[in-house]
């Protein structure tokens, strides 16, 4: 379930740093408002995005990876509590 998350972030990176390579090329190549600097300002925005997207995904990867963990103290705890009650009943019986 790990390497999704991976995956999914680390192609985001990699088209981030692309998109904001080819803004950067862009945005030096135009001297005034033309094609090729708006091209460039939505590169940007467009590297901005996928930034944003990257950085939540990584979120959403703890937030999953601490809820699986907890899951499992809970089921830990779970098996102590009916163990202890086990014993407890046995004591009581004997």
């Amino acid at each position: 379930m790990r390497q999704p998350y991976r995956l999914l972030t680390l192609g985001l990176a990699l088209c981030a740093v692309a998109a904001l390579a080819g803004a950067l090329v862009l945005l030096n190549r135009s001297h005034t408002a033309d094609v090729d600097a708006e091209v460039g300002k939505w590169l940007l925005t467009v590297s901005a995005a996928l930034v944003l997207t990257g950085a939540l995904s990584m979120v959403l990867k703890l937030i999953d990876q601490r809820r699986s963990e907890r899951q499992a103290w809970h089921e830990i705890l779970n098996d102590l509590v009916t163990a202890n009650q086990k014993l407890v009943l046995a004591r009581v019986r004997l």
